[in-house]
């Protein structure tokens, strides 16, 4: 599930093999079927672009579309602008705050990194002893946060590894608060545990 940053659209993916996406109004709260997207297997993860100018797809058929909120917008059949294909699964799914980079990881044991607007094109690719279960990108965008099944690993702008955190079990969600200070880890120990992103000690 998933929101665009301007509240009027909600994307949702699922078992059902598609993306389905529904219009928003408020006072009082009407949601409205829009449009959907049909895959080849399910949705596992949907993202809209900071700049809402987007929606990246992803699932089990081991690519991510592309889909302009444009399209949406005017209720006009839905085709992909690009599809990145991958290796395997997609599990998440992340867009940099500015909109200039999206991340994607899976079970290809790979944090891949598109450029956005441009060519569409991997520019970097972070690899994992394991899957991919998360990423998201610090509210600044310095710093990415990849949650693989054994290990987290904090990214710096640069693409290189600044941190990396063996857990030990798998994680399953991360999420940064909105200073950038904390962020938390999710995982099968149903445990989730906070870290100060300054010295990565957890609260």
């Amino acid at each position: 599930l998933d929101f665009s940053p301007d509240g009027q659209f909600l994307a949702a993916g699922g078992d059902d093999c598609r993306c389905s996406i529904y219009r928003l109004s408020y006072e009082p709260l009407v949601i409205e079927w829009v449009a959907e997207f049909d895959r080849i297997d399910r949705v596992y993860a949907v993202s809209f672009s900071p700049d809402t100018r987007y929606l990246a797809v992803g699932g089990f058929d081991g690519t991510v579309a592309i889909l302009s909120t444009d399209h949406i917008a005017n209720e006009l059949n839905l085709e992909a602008v690009t599809e990145i294909p991958r290796q395997g699964l997609i599990f998440a799914v992340g867009w940099s705050p500015d909109s200039r980079y999206l991340a994607m990881g899976g079970s290809d044991k790979c944090c891949s990194i598109v450029e956005c607007h441009k060519s569409w094109k991997v520019q970097h690719e972070i690899r994992r002893n394991t899957s991919i279960h998360a990423v998201q990108w610090s509210p600044t965008g310095k710093y990415l946060a990849i949650a693989a099944a054994d290990t987290v690993a904090i990214v710096r702008d640069d693409f290189r590894i600044h941190k990396e955190m063996d857990l030990q079990n798998r994680n399953n969600a991360v999420c940064w608060s909105p200073s950038g200070n904390f962020f938390c880890v999710c995982g099968s120990d149903k445990k989730a545990v906070v870290f100060d992103s300054q010295n990565y000690s957890v609260v």
